[in-house]
């Protein structure tokens, strides 16, 4: 509830649904949504496969006005699903703040995924190539939650990866005292991208944790 994008929308009549896999946190999220008649809480996984069957079991329509999205691991995935069959007004979702851009870093898809120490999801700069191929653009990047919006969204300010991450984490002037567990990662936003992606893999070589490799590339001239 306190850290909901979506739980002030319910309380103000709007109508959605909420899709938890967790038994404890779903009977929570139920709890949550008790006296809200608009809000339906949905006892499932969120996953490629199943995510636009699951929508359009509970009438979730096509052209729907916000989707909030905070998997921990395959969220780039289940966006991409929901993207080839809905068009959201406004998306929000959770992107690793850890990899600044031009960098780019996505996890593999793996069922139940877990998360992991720096090294889940996508990056900024993976989302913003999303968009390009959905006519979509970023609006702005709040720390790690990123909102992007169609480009026909009149009169909006769309904003290149670079720029995005740059106002909305690495220049934040309390970004190290918010994410202090991100220190280690710190030198990222002083290397090269070639420099960048040799620490990267690196670390994960040293990272007993990376049981799962993720894609990790640098933006070229070509690309």
């Amino acid at each position: 509830m306190r850290w909901s994008n979506t739980y002030s929308l319910f309380l103000s009549g709007w109508k959605g649904v909420g899709i938890e896999a967790d038994s404890g946190k779903f009977a929570r999220l139920v709890r949550a949504y008790k006296n809200l008649p608009q809000a339906q809480a949905c006892h499932s996984t969120a996953e490629p496969d199943n995510i636009v069957p699951l929508l359009r079991s509970v009438g979730i329509e096509r052209d729907l006005s916000v989707l909030s999205l905070d998997i921990d691991g395959n969220d780039y995935w289940v966006l991409k699903a929901i993207l080839l069959q809905f068009r959201p007004a406004l998306i929000i979702t959770e992107i690793n703040e850890k990899i600044p851009p031009p960098l780019r870093f996505l996890f593999k898809y793996a069922p139940n995924s877990q998360l992991r120490h720096h090294f889940f999801g996508y990056s900024i700069g993976v989302l913003e190539d999303l968009c390009e191929q959905h006519d979509y653009g970023i609006l702005e990047l709040e720390y790690n939650n990123a909102f992007i919006a169609p480009r026909k969204l009149t009169n909006a300010r769309f904003m290149d990866a670079e720029s995005a991450y740059a106002q909305g984490y690495r220049d934040r002037p309390d970004r190290k005292e918010r994410f202090a567990s991100n220190l280690d990662m710190e030198i990222l936003h002083s290397l090269s991208s070639e420099k960048g992606i040799e620490f990267l893999q690196d670390f994960m070589r040293r990272s007993t944790e990376s049981i799962i490799w993720p894609l990790i590339e640098s933006r070229s001239q070509d690309s």
